[in-house]
């Protein structure tokens, strides 16, 4: 997509716009009339980031699902080590669920906050859980 940026929005975020470099943009639009009847929208932007630092400044907690049947010793403990790697202040949940008896229980962590980055996600990759940011 392209837009045109003027002005104050352009002189506010142009450190920002450089070649190569992926943005995520906030923004806003809003819709008028002109004096002869015709429509026109105007995009007023709120916020540039780069796109590398959105996961980090846009996630505030993780929800990972596991399965009873799959919760063990060595998964508690596989995911212990991985938390303490990733030690932050983001919330994290867990979401244990029985798919047969069609249970869920919500257990948010008390004592455990962690950094939501592309590593984590890899290592939960890795290790074949589900989870979500919020």
């Amino acid at each position: 997509y392209e837009f045109a940026i003027f002005r104050d929005d352009y002189a506010k975020h142009r450190h920002h716009l450089t070649l190569n470099n992926f943005l995520y943009i906030k923004g806003n639009v809003s819709y008028f009339t002109n004096q002869d009847g015709s429509k026109r929208s105007r995009i007023s932007f709120t916020d540039f980031s780069d796109l590398r630092d959105v996961l980090e400044k846009q996630s505030n907690k993780i929800e990972i699902c596991l399965d009873i049947n799959h919760i063990n010793d060595d998964l508690i403990k596989d995911l212990d080590e991985i938390f303490a790697n990733h030690a932050g202040g983001k919330k994290l949940n867990f979401i244990v669920v029985d798919r047969k008896e069609k249970i869920r229980i919500d257990l948010p962590s008390k004592s455990r906050q962690v950094n939501i980055s592309k590593e984590l996600l890899s290592s939960l990759d890795d290790m074949e859980l589900d989870y979500v940011l919020n």
